[in-house]
């Protein structure tokens, strides 16, 4: 499995996909069942609009579970035109009409995640082509993996996966220890160095008291880009005392229209609204009986 498939939580990605049929057809899909023959069709997913497409795998497997097969998908990470065949579906025509709509809601949610992620990847390569954009925990319960698993076909990183990957000390961890200092103290004591530790800080004051401990992650917070750069000259005149590097990640209102403002400073540029504040792309399936 790729890095990160634990993302799919205490269950695997067929139990996921397999709960997300369950929760739609529950005891049976009345309409098709009761009006429908059984008889072999084939189906086109066709996409809408333009875009990336993300869940063709996700795709595959679910209607494997349906006895359906998927023939001539696209690639995860193509761009797509309105218009455009993802891949044709066959099987028995209840099967088919019963996968739908999980189907094309799982397609329609990476498909998103992953074209507001290549948005921002292209806007920063001109800027400086090393930074990474990388996603957040601020994910939909159940669905995370999948989530995650989009930002990674447009072309960025999933960030955390859960509270185990490393530690990120955010801001009610500094206060219920008392302070930079103190909980960076502490995390150097009791975390295991097969860990990264990762700090967010709201000032440039706390961003030069955080670097003394060496953590392997700074996360500025919401900082102004005159104080996120501020932040990166004075961690390039402390490199030459120092051996080891300490990455600095942006965080905090990110968008497509300031990105721009923040790439050159930073190492990693983490965006929530990657995951929370997408547009889904819209995909239909037409079925065929000749």
């Amino acid at each position: 499995m790729p890095r990160g498939s634990h993302g799919a939580g205490t269950y695997g990605i067929t139990e996921l996909l397999n709960s997300y049929l369950k929760e739609d057809v529950r005891s049976g899909d009345i309409t098709s069942e009761n009006l429908l023959p059984d008889r072999h069709a084939r189906a086109s997913i066709i996409a809408k609009e333009g875009g990336v497409v993300a869940g063709l795998e996700e795709l595959i497997a679910l209607f494997s579970l349906s006895n359906c097969v998927i023939k001539n998908p696209l690639q995860d990470g193509s761009q797509i035109t309105p218009g455009t065949v993802l891949c044709t579906v066959e099987g028995n025509v209840k099967d088919i009409l019963r996968t739908e709509r999980v189907g094309l809601n799982i397609l329609a949610r990476m498909s998103g995640i992953a074209t507001k992620t290549r948005k921002f990847v292209e806007r920063v390569r001109p800027v400086n082509e090393n930074v990474k954009i990388a996603a957040t925990r601020k994910t939909t319960p159940g669905f995370r993996y999948f989530e995650k698993k989009a930002v990674r076909v447009g072309g960025g990183d999933p960030h955390r996966y859960s509270l185990d990957d490393m530690a990120l000390i955010k801001e009610n961890h500094i206060r219920a220890c008392g302070g930079v200092t103190k909980i960076l103290k502490q995390a150097n004591e009791k975390i295991s160095f097969s860990k990264k530790i990762d700090i967010e800080v709201e000032t440039v004051d706390q961003f030069k008291e955080a670097v003394d401990f060496s953590p392997d992650i700074i996360m500025l917070d919401n900082m102004k880009p005159s104080e996120v750069r501020e932040c990166r000259e004075h961690l390039e005149k402390i490199k030459l005392s120092r051996s080891g590097r300490t990455l600095i990640e942006i965080s905090g209102n990110i968008s497509l229209e300031n990105i721009g403002d923040y790439a050159p400073y930073g190492d990693i540029i983490s965006i929530g609204s990657l995951t929370h504040s997408y547009s889904s792309l819209d995909f239909t399936m037409l079925m065929d009986f000749q």
